[in-house]
This record gives C-alpha cells, structure tokens and sequence, in this order.
C-alpha cells in the first residue's frame, strides 16, 4: 500500500466535506457538501443534508468500487458514479426534495461535488466532478494532471443582462437553470453536482494513468486547491516527515489568518506517495 495522509479541517459552520479510504485496496474518495442557505431566521442548518450527500457518496464509492477491484478497468469509473449518484437521489427523494417541490432557495437538492481514486497495477483510475479536484505530480514534482473544473460551460452559457439580477436572483437561476443542465442535442450548458439527476453523469471528469515511485496523488475538496499551487506545499509532501500533520496544519492556520477569504475554506485533503 502506498504512504496516505488525510486531513479534514472545518469552516465556520457545521462540516460538509467527507472522505473515506478502503480498509481493503488503495481506493479513495473525497466529497464537499454544496452550501445551503440559511433559514428564515438567518440560521445555517444545523444538521446538514449536503454533509450527508458527500457521506453516502463516499462510502457508495468505496464499496462498489471494492467489489470491481480485482477486475477494474476504466469503464468501471463511470460505472460507480453513476451508482453512488443515484444513491444521492435516493436520499433526496427520502428527504422529500425533488425537482416538483423545491424552491431552488432555502428549499433545495442536497448535492455534493467529488472525486475518487484507486490504485492497481500502477495505474491510477480517477474521477472527478466540479470543484472537488484531482492532482498528480511525478517523482521531479512536475504536474501531469490537475482536474478541478466546474464552471466554463456556466460562463458561456449566461444571459449577457447577468449583471442586473441580485445574487438571491442569481442562485436560483443558476441551479434551477443550469445545474446538471444539457442542451438539445446532450450538449454541456452549465455545471455538475451530484444530486441524483442522471444528467450529471454527463459532467464526470475521468481517465488513468500510469505512476511510479515517487509520485505525488492529490484528492481535494475546492478548499486545498489553493494550497497546491504555494511554493511550500509539494515539498513537504516530497519529503514526507514524521510531522508532516503538524507542519500542513500550521501551515493552514498561518495562511487561513492572513488571508482567509483565500484560503480559509473548509477543506479536505487525502495525499498518497506511490
């Protein structure tokens, strides 16, 4: 089994990121609940639907993903996906959210970005949706993949009036209009979250490739991906101390005070050392 490190570090409300780890195989999983709104008295939810999305994600990944190891090939990654994804919808439709009732407010499908990775044969199958990223550095710490995309269909997409609506106005067209949206011919027209909705399918980010000794496996929530780009980071990881949890989280508190709308997000992080 390759080296692992993970850490988990909260935001100013209650968690809604999750990972889990295979007790099994090299297989991993990371999901960030998407925000809610506050309720009408300006209270954040105190127990969340979204954590609870990212965690029947997580744990659906790891355990379908077990049961294909010994024979797994890439076409397997959609396979997962979609299993774990609808097992989302399942939990939405228990919660009695679905596209008839909800308010795309304070009303809402409880959704989740991910990404997920297994290791065999040093091959790396990886997967991703949205902001929940995927990141590999080769043994001379050169990036050969970074997946983290969410928005670029979204911002062709938009009405050109987009500056005149509030941002309350703005939420709700963007999840009402372009979360998990297709257009007439299957084309991407927004962004993809796990809801459940069969579309977002269409959005999952996925491939392989080959690692050796020495390289660097990232799973991330939307929160660490600031961190991977400061000249500090890989180098840790490269030199991987006995206190290599130490020094990540003082170096999260360091840059979390200095600049907190940067990098002061929850944020979670599984690195492996093939």
């Amino acid at each position: 089994m390759p080296k692992l490190f993970t850490i988990s570090e909260p935001a100013n409300h209650k968690p809604e990121d999750y990972f889990a780890v295979s007790k099994k195989f090299p297989i991993f999983a990371v999901a960030d609940g998407v925000t809610l709104e506050k309720n009408k008295l300006g209270r954040y939810p105190r127990s969340s639907g979204a954590q609870k999305a990212a965690q029947i994600f997580c744990k659906t990944v790891i355990r379908e993903a077990e049961k294909l190891y010994p024979k797994f090939k890439t076409s397997h990654l959609n396979n997962i996906f979609r299993t774990a994804n609808r097992a989302v919808g399942r939990y939405n439709h228990r919660r009695q959210r679905s596209k008839r009732n909800i308010n795309y407010w304070d009303f809402d499908l409880f959704a989740a970005t991910a990404s997920f990775a297994l290791i065999k044969n040093n091959t790396l199958y990886w997967a991703s949706i949205c902001d929940a990223g995927m990141a590999h550095f080769d043994r001379r710490g050169t990036r050969t993949l970074l997946a983290c995309e969410c928005w670029p269909n979204l911002s062709k997409s938009l009405p050109s009036n987009w500056d005149t609506f509030s941002e309350k106005e703005r939420k709700i067209i963007i999840r009402r209009d372009y979360r998990n949206a297709l257009g007439p011919k299957g084309e991407l027209k927004g962004y993809g979250v796990i809801t459940g909705q069969r579309e977002a399918e269409n959005y999952l980010n996925e491939g392989d490739l080959l690692v050796g000794a020495g390289d660097l496996i990232f799973l991330f929530t939307d929160g660490f991906e600031p961190y991977l780009k400061l000249k500090e980071f890989l180098p840790l990881f490269q030199k991987w101390p006995k206190n290599l949890s130490g020094k990540i989280k003082t170096l999260t508190a360091q840059k979390a005070k200095a600049n907190p709308e940067k990098y002061g997000q929850e944020r979670t992080l599984i690195a492996i050392s093939i």
